[in-house]
């Protein structure tokens, strides 16, 4: 449990091991804006002296939550790009067998003008 401002800082920038994590997560770069700006405002209540750091802890630990959790996974958007990939297989593997065929004529048609 943080005690003051800076162990809450620190607590929000280290990992279990006590390692630095401060712009080292590549998920927390990519957050959006509002996420960023939502924390950074919650920092400031923080230094303002009108929000508690369990709470502000709590807070951010909820945004996280919805900013990265499983729930901003869309299950449909990926079956789609799965299928088109999967169409995208099928259509090549087709052509490939198509253009197979082709050079299986052209020799046989080859290998017959050569016999006259």
């Amino acid at each position: 449990m943080a005690n003051t401002y800076q162990d809450f800082m620190y607590n929000m920038n280290t990992d279990s091991a006590g390692n630095q994590t401060r712009g080292t997560d590549k998920k927390f770069a990519a957050a959006s804006g509002a996420y960023q700006t939502t924390v950074n405002n919650i920092i400031d209540e923080v230094r303002a002296g009108r929000m508690g750091e369990d709470e502000a802890k709590a807070r951010i630990d909820e945004l996280q939550r919805q900013e990265f959790g499983a729930s901003s996974f869309d299950i449909g958007e990926f079956e789609d790009l799965l299928n088109r990939l999967e169409g995208s297989k099928m259509r090549q593997q087709r052509q490939k067998s198509v253009e197979g065929r082709r050079d299986i004529m052209q020799q046989g048609l080859a290998s017959m003008m050569g016999n006259f």
